[in-house]
């Protein structure tokens, strides 16, 4: 399958980085494609950017979105799912109590240089959707954040070939090592799931990532899953050091008013 600039498609020739530009309509598109049983089982939210928050707008995307939309109670739970992506600058994949499924994706529009993380971030929510422990609450380990992360690194390798696609998976692997650095959520220890990174970059001159059909992709993502996830201890405890490392106080004056009053 060809592809032109902004545009891609699976089992092709590689992305260069440089030249991606992110759009979510054609990821969702794509990712109906590779993976048919999303138009029966999940649809997506793609948010908008504004400074109100109260009433969001937003737009929801796929065939499944037609044949729930009436669901009982399930546009109030859209809304505050959106308000509360919009509130955190993040994206979420959610599972209803009445069993619907669905996506919110955000991204800044005009962060061009993103469109890679932006991809990124749509394979992870796509991971936890789609990878059988992608919505696991094991007490002992990262299970779901390291399914989710592992189809997304596996993803980003097949989009960008391998030599590209590892060093955009190093730069991610850092920032899941570092997360206290990069987040402003409180105890947000489910995402230090580095190693799950680390095993896939290390395997990914090994292993053919890039030829695996879409359903082995979420089999080798769940594999990966199952044998690197970190434990919760470790998590935690890792955790626990990095903050204790960060004094965001300082880090937040710097450069303003750092003088001790």
């Amino acid at each position: 399958m060809g592809q032109g600039k902004g545009t891609e498609g699976f089992f092709m020739t590689h992305i260069k980085p440089a030249d991606y530009r992110f759009n979510y309509k054609a990821g969702v598109d794509l990712a109906t494609s590779m993976y048919p049983q999303i138009s029966d089982s999940f649809f997506f939210v793609d948010t908008r950017e504004q400074n109100s928050h109260v009433n969001p707008v937003y737009e929801c995307l796929g065939a499944n979105w037609d044949k729930v939309k009436e669901a009982e109670g399930l546009q109030e739970v859209v809304k505050y799912a959106v308000i509360s992506t919009l509130e955190d600058s993040t994206s979420c994949a959610c599972r209803t109590k009445t069993g619907h499924r669905f996506i919110v994706m955000y991204f800044r529009r005009m962060w061009q240089s993103a469109s890679s993380n932006s991809a990124f971030t749509l394979d992870h929510e796509l991971g936890h959707q789609l990878v059988p422990s992608g919505f696991g609450s094991s007490k002992v380990r990262l299970d779901g954040e390291s399914a989710a992360d592992a189809f997304a690194s596996l993803r980003t390798l097949q989009r960008f070939g391998t030599a590209a696609g590892r060093k955009l998976l190093i730069r991610a692997s850092n920032a899941r090592l570092l997360a206290p650095l990069n987040t402003h959520v409180e105890k947000d220890w489910i995402h230090l799931t580095g190693q799950v990174l680390m095993a896939i970059i290390s395997d990914s001159d090994k292993k053919p990532f890039q030829d695996m059909s879409p359903e082995d992709t979420i089999a080798e993502a769940e594999s990966y899953a199952q044998r690197y996830a970190p434990s919760r201890e470790l998590a935690e405890e890792q955790w626990r050091r990095l903050n204790d490392i960060v004094d965001d106080t300082i880090i937040g004056n710097f450069g303003a008013d750092t003088v001790k009053k």
